[in-house]
């Protein structure tokens, strides 16, 4: 069985300490983890995103200005783990940017800047509010990117069907691959329930599911819903731990999936 793990929403504000926090223990027992970077992290603090501060300017931030947490993306993207791209700037309305004109070059200054930060060719594209529309999955396909996104991908005027492929969840692409996860199972704003213990309960149950049918399972996080929270990072831990313990679990990144 492969487990893979994507940490969303790693931006010009992300704390490099909290990352290692986080993931010290997955560090250490070689877990790999696919690491979503907006390099363009448009301001949209408040109650929507926590990791944001309010009152500053409503503009882009260049993730490359954050010289401590490109230097840690690099060194960790040597050590095996994954950098992907979450969106371009993470905006509002940014589920449609495929539809836009313009796109070619957005979409290549993206992948440009993460290349230049963190010295990393971007081979996974991570969707923004976890939707895409055919059109991207189109234009990602001719650029051999990988998808990553959910079973719900439906906003709006669309909807691509995925909900069907639950247990079929890596989808052969053409080239490259879609990726499908399920819902966040760590955190305080994204997950069902909040209390880090019933989370970790949650977590073993939905794992299993997977586990009995040798289905790849694939994990969600948002390293500031964790809220540098001692003990929604100690059963996370936890958690990684209960896994380590199972027989014929490897633990792989989107762009090594075989």
């Amino acid at each position: 069985m492969r487990v893979i793990i994507r940490d969303d929403d790693i931006n010009f504000f992300t704390n490099p300490k909290l990352v290692n926090k986080i993931y010290g223990n997955c560090f250490e027992n070689g877990v790999k983890i696919c690491f979503g970077v907006t390099p363009l992290q448009y301001a949209i603090g408040g109650k929507l995103r926590k990791d944001i501060p309010e009152n500053i300017p409503n503009k882009n931030f260049d993730i490359s200005k954050n010289k401590d947490l490109c230097k840690l993306l690099k060194n960790l993207s040597l050590e095996g783990n994954e950098i992907c791209m979450h969106g371009i700037n993470h905006k509002i309305g940014e589920e449609n940017i495929f539809e836009n004109a313009g796109i070619e070059n957005k979409f290549n200054e993206g992948i440009n800047i993460i290349k230049k930060a963190c010295k990393f060719k971007v081979k996974t594209y991570i969707a923004p509010f976890n939707v895409i529309s055919d059109l991207g999955i189109n234009f990602l396909n001719r650029k051999k990117i990988n998808i990553a996104c959910s079973f719900d991908n439906h906003y709006k005027d669309y909807f691509f069907p995925l909900k069907q492929f639950y247990f079929r969840n890596v989808i052969k692409n053409n080239g490259s691959k879609i990726f499908l996860s399920d819902e966040c199972l760590f955190g305080f704003s994204l997950s069902k329930y909040k209390n880090p213990k019933i989370c970790y309960e949650y977590a073993k149950k939905k794992f299993n599911l997977f586990y009995r049918l040798n289905k790849p399972f694939i994990i969600i996080n948002h390293h500031w819903d964790f809220f540098d929270d001692y003990f929604m990072i100690k059963y996370w831990n936890d958690f990684i731990s209960w896994i380590l313990t199972k027989k014929n679990v490897q633990f792989t990144t989107f762009r090594d999936f075989a």
